[in-house]
């Protein structure tokens, strides 16, 4: 057997020789030419997921191996689809083998906002006399995936008994609907002699 190197494979000659007693001889010749024509084999590939959007995974390493022992490069690349209350991340491997045989494949991650905002420092019920109502305060709200959450304020006054009652509610609404609200009661008495 004789081995010639080529692009992207080798070249097998493997000959045969036939000798009579008399020294007659004959020779045949194979030659083999073994090409990589196979794309890497790629392993180790993440599962599509959903998760929430402070939940996003980082990029995660696949493998892959080339069936001629070849040098292997993995190129990858992340592209994103807005959808209702979230976005689609498609991730992409892409191998690719010393003799250009290529091989591709994709993750799926589908990003929701499925987590209520929340709303902080809201103040504790009280009993104060109707000189001293407090000052409507303003407030904010975090969530996960809205930086900018809005908060509605609404007021109900029970104004038909004494003691009355004041209902003060904050509610933070993020862009997806989800929704935290918080009340605060202020009861409102008269014990002051006109």
């Amino acid at each position: 057997e004789q081995v010639e190197d080529a692009e992207c494979g080798y070249t097998l000659i493997r000959t045969w020789s036939a000798i009579d007693p008399c020294g007659n001889e004959a020779t045949a010749e194979q030659v083999l030419i073994i090409l990589d024509t196979q794309a890497p084999q790629i392993s180790n590939v993440p599962e599509d997921l959903t998760v929430e959007c402070d939940q996003l995974p980082a990029f995660a390493t696949i493998e892959a191996i080339d069936a001629c022992g070849s040098e292997v490069d993995i190129q990858t690349s992340e592209s994103q689809l807005a959808v209702d209350c979230g976005f689609v991340i498609v991730r992409t491997w892409t191998v690719t083998d010393a003799c250009g045989n290529e091989d591709s494949v994709s993750q799926e991650i589908t990003v929701t906002d499925t987590t209520i905002p929340v709303l902080s420092g809201i103040p504790a019920d009280v009993t104060v006399s109707c000189t001293e109502i407090p000052e409507v305060p303003v407030f904010t709200a975090t969530d996960n995936c809205d930086d900018d959450v809005e908060v509605v304020y609404s007021e109900v006054i029970s104004e038909d008994a004494c003691p009355y009652t004041i209902t003060r509610t904050w509610t933070a609404i993020d862009e997806c609907g989800n929704e935290d609200a918080t009340t605060q009661v202020i009861t409102v008495v008269d014990n002051e002699d006109p």
